[in-house]
């Protein structure tokens, strides 16, 4: 029974492979075993360089049976196979039709001419009927010939002759390249037809006429089909001739095909070497034709070696990154059902490495080429900070250290030769971090570089005190690579942090503090084209940056969200409240139907904006989100009143936003945040306690709609909220005393609420109407 549950548990879930837990498992096993291809190639991989020449120091025997590749005999068995396949030619048994076709539409047309009865027209002359002629063919013809043509009247007795004449010379194909296939006389040729799976062998290639064999052909047939009628067989064995093509034509591009295909069909020829087979003397010299045994030597010493070395690798690296999994679990559980988050991680850690190796590999190519370069000071130049400074700003501060510390143990495989390099790895790490930090510009992850190097030069000074290295040219070149590894790691993070912020729609600080800048060409349009919305945005900004960080949750990203959560508005800016500076409401005279469309319309909008202007996904996922599914309360009331009694009920769902819902805690205090600046700015005495109760009217309203079902947001964190935003907006609307003689007239409340949108009933400052407040700023919020 319980075997069955499970089962059926199991079923519903969905098979394991697709549970994301199980994902990142198999993406852990791909990285340790890419790491582990990384750091294998200096222990397994590497061989000694053979020189031809070099001197054999000692007798050298077979240490088992070899089977060596001779290479020789191979390449010879491989040209032998490719001689041996036959040249391709191509039959085009399309060309005799064309040219039948030609031959038939050129006597035609000198026939039509020929019999015209048109009255307008005169009769054409014979020398017209000749041009149209030549021209159908595309040819220059004898005199005797069109004369000929001329008295018989292009006959179809003639054209039949001269197309049945034609036909049995292309039949038997004309080669083009006759040159190319006298060397195939003793293999024979291939000829494919075109169009069809079809060849054949020919052996006797010159069975097979060229183009100027075939015009003798055809005015030798045409002579001895008619012996009774010379001048017409002259001028058929004329025509023919001039017409024929080759059709058998050379396929090159096929003939290499065959001839590689025949190269590498062939399989390597070996021969073997018994066990205690003398393979050198002492003394003899390296020759040319020995390497083979000398690379295969190479590698029987390292087979015994590999698998341990292997397992070995495997067990450490295993453990290195499964404590880097247990740090995850347990700080940022989360991140492990996330698949991008832990794919961008395995790149930084694997291209950190990768990285690391490929400047070592340079570097050592460029101390080759200087010899007062120590190859062992090269070391320190490698960028491995890069990968920690990375790992700070696409994460967060704790994995960039852990980021450090593991990088740190797996550069000790690195650089094998130089014990103190994880430490001297570790301490760079650790200061590229904290460097990081506050890091708000660009620019400033140069200056970060900066401080790496400097920390890297001091530690490398500690490393060389230690070891007491003296005070050479080495230890100049040691602190001079320490110096530019840590401003390398700095150009390295400027140049792929853009790139992996946009490949894994990560929002970095700096990608925001870019954002906040009030010159941005959006924020720009906004305070021009829509001033009142710009200063909703600004006031909503505060509200919900300050709820945001009582909550834990990032007010920065808050912040910029709420700049450009309502940017849609730009293309219609005259449709919301804020922005009629008084010259009227235009939705007075649209329906409340095309209203409802009108305001909604400002999110599809917005997202287009953004996507044009390049913004990160966390802000456009924000637009819709914080408008959820709301309904336009005064729209659809204002419809309810409108209906006539025959007319059919008012669907709800025609006034609601298309959502969806918000998805995280920032898109939920957004939508509040949204809801009561709305609602606050048509509360009369906004003392304290009126300002509590509407923020807990309103906060009350959004909950019941269903609106924070989606989100993470807890009743504790909806209490800390409203008392986020009760002390901001006390301390937007405190009360300032009445300057003497600055007293203005009263010209009047707003008819409208002033919000998104929607028009508001006038009200009063009794507090009979504070009741309504929070149904207003339900109403104009859920319409923003």
């Amino acid at each position: 029974m319980r075997a069955r549950l499970e089962k059926e548990r199991e079923n519903k879930a969905g098979p394991r492979y697709r549970d994301p837990v199980y994902q990142g498992y198999a993406l852990g096993a791909i990285v340790v075993l890419i790491v582990v291809y990384l750091l294998a190639p200096y222990l397994l991989f590497f061989s000694p360089e053979l020189t031809i020449g070099e001197i054999i120091s000692r007798d050298i025997k077979a240490p088992t049976n070899l089977e060596l590749m001779d290479h020789n005999a191979t390449q010879l068995a491989q040209r032998q196979a490719e001689v041996a396949v036959p040249v391709v030619y191509d039959s085009d048994l399309g060309a005799v039709e064309i040219l039948d076709q030609k031959v038939a539409k050129a006597f035609s047309a000198a026939r039509d001419l020929r019999a015209r009865t048109d009255p307008v027209q005169p009769k054409p002359k014979a020398s017209a009927m000749g041009q149209e002629f030549q021209q159908k063919l595309g040819l220059r013809l004898s005199p005797s010939t069109l004369a000929l043509l001329r008295t018989s009247g292009y006959e179809e007795d003639l054209e039949s002759q001269v197309r049945q004449s034609l036909r049995s010379v292309m039949d038997r194909g004309i080669i083009s390249d006759r040159t190319f296939a006298n060397g195939e006389k003793e293999r024979g040729i291939v000829i494919r037809t075109v169009g069809e799976r079809k060849e054949q062998f020919v052996k006797n290639v010159l069975s097979i006429p060229d183009l100027k064999e075939a015009q003798s052909l055809a005015r030798d047939g045409s002579a001895q089909a008619l012996p009774d009628d010379p001048p017409k067989a002259t001028a058929i064995g004329e025509l023919v001739s001039r017409l024929l093509i080759p059709n058998v034509t050379l396929n090159k591009s096929e003939t290499e095909a065959r001839q590689q295909s025949a190269r590498a069909s062939v399989k390597p020829l070996y021969y073997k070497v018994k066990k205690g087979e003398l393979l050198f003397r002492a003394g003899d010299r390296v020759a040319h034709e020995d390497r083979p045994i000398l690379e295969e030597l190479s590698k029987y010493q390292k087979r015994g070696l590999v698998l341990r070395v292997l397992i070995g690798l495997l067990i450490m690296v295993t453990a290195i990154l499964s404590i880097f999994y247990l740090d995850i679990l347990r700080y940022r559980a989360p991140m492990t059902r996330d698949l991008s988050k832990l794919l961008l991680l395995g790149i930084l850690l694997t291209g950190t490495i990768a990285v690391s190796k490929f400047s070592y590999f340079l570097l050592t190519a460029f101390a080759d080429k200087f010899p007062m370069v120590d190859p062992a000071s090269i070391v320190y130049a490698i960028p491995l900070t890069a990968g920690a400074m990375l790992s700070t700003l696409l994460f967060d501060t704790h994995m960039g250290l852990i980021f450090s510390f593991v990088m740190s143990l797996l550069m000790g495989i690195v650089v094998p030769e130089e014990p103190l390099y994880p430490l001297y790895s570790f301490v760079g790490s650790v200061v590229a971090v904290f460097s990081v930090i506050t890091c708000h510009r660009r620019t400033q992850l140069l200056r970060a570089g900066l401080a790496v190097s400097i920390v890297n030069v001091i530690i490398v000074t500690a490393i060389n005190f230690f070891e007491a290295t003296q005070l050479n040219l080495k230890a100049v070149f040691d602190l001079l690579f320490g110096a530019g590894g840590g401003l390398l790691s700095g150009l390295i993070v400027s140049g792929f942090l853009p790139g992996l912020e946009s490949l894994f729609t990560i929002t970095t600080d700096i990608r925001l503090l870019e954002l906040l800048d009030l010159n941005h060409p959006l924020l720009r349009r906004l305070s021009v084209q829509a001033p009142g919305t710009y200063y909703h945005s600004m006031m909503v900004s505060n509200l919900a940056e300050a709820a945001t960080e009582a909550v834990g949750q990032n007010p920065l990203l808050a912040r910029v969200c709420c700049y450009y959560h309502d940017i849609g508005k730009l293309l219609k800016p005259d449709y919301y409240i804020e922005n009629q500076m008084g010259h009227g409401n235009r939705h007075d005279k649209l329906s409340p139907q095309l209203s409802s469309l009108v305001v909604a319309s400002h999110v599809k909008e917005g997202l287009d904006l953004a996507r044009e202007y390049k913004l990160p996904q966390a802000i456009i996922d924000i637009i819709p989100q914080h408008h959820g599914t709301r309904l336009m309360t005064y729209f659809y009331n204002r419809a309810q009143k409108n209906r006539a009694p025959d007319q059919p009920p008012i669907n709800e769902n025609d006034f609601r936003y298309p959502g969806p819902r918000p998805q995280t805690k920032i898109a939920a205090i957004i939508m509040l945040a949204d809801g009561v600046e709305a609602a606050s700015r048509v509360l009369d005495n906004p003392t304290p306690a009126r300002i509590g109760t509407l923020v807990e009217k309103m906060v009350t309203t959004i909950y019941l709609d269903g609106q924070l079902s989606e989100s993470d947001l807890t009743l504790k964190d909806l209490q800390t909220i409203q008392q986020s935003f009760v002390k901001v907006l006390t301390g937007q609307f405190h009360q300032r005393i009445e300057y003497p003689g600055m007293g203005l007239p009263n010209y009047g409340e707003s008819e409208y609420e002033d919000s998104d949108r929607e028009p508001a009933a006038p009200h009063s400052p009794s507090d009979r109407n504070l009741q309504d407040v929070g149904r207003k700023g339900s109403s104009q919020a859920g319409a923003a």
